[in-house]
């Protein structure tokens, strides 16, 4: 869109929205993955109710609300378009 309009990607909401995208991303890949796979592990190894198991399960359950919030924020800021600042 930003390649075939007239839309800069210095735009507020969109350069907002980009930006949202890389932090969730990084979040994503440092945090969520990560616990995955130490969740997947520990349910292999102790089942589903292990301490660790479900330490993680909680970690991961942050995470991945921290990342829906994330997401349903971007999406907002690109059906919107708000006038972000000046």
């Amino acid at each position: 869109m930003a390649g075939m309009g007239r839309i800069s990607l210095s735009t507020p909401w969109l350069l907002t929205g980009l930006i949202l995208y890389v932090i969730l991303v990084v979040i994503a890949a440092a945090g969520y993955t990560p616990t995955l796979r130490r969740q997947i592990q520990a349910l292999e190894a102790g089942g589903p109710n292990s301490p660790e198991y479900q330490q993680l399960s909680g970690r991961g359950t942050r995470i991945g609300i921290t990342l829906t919030v994330i997401g349903v924020i971007i999406v907002f800021t690109m059906v919107t378009k708000p006038a972000l600042w000046s």
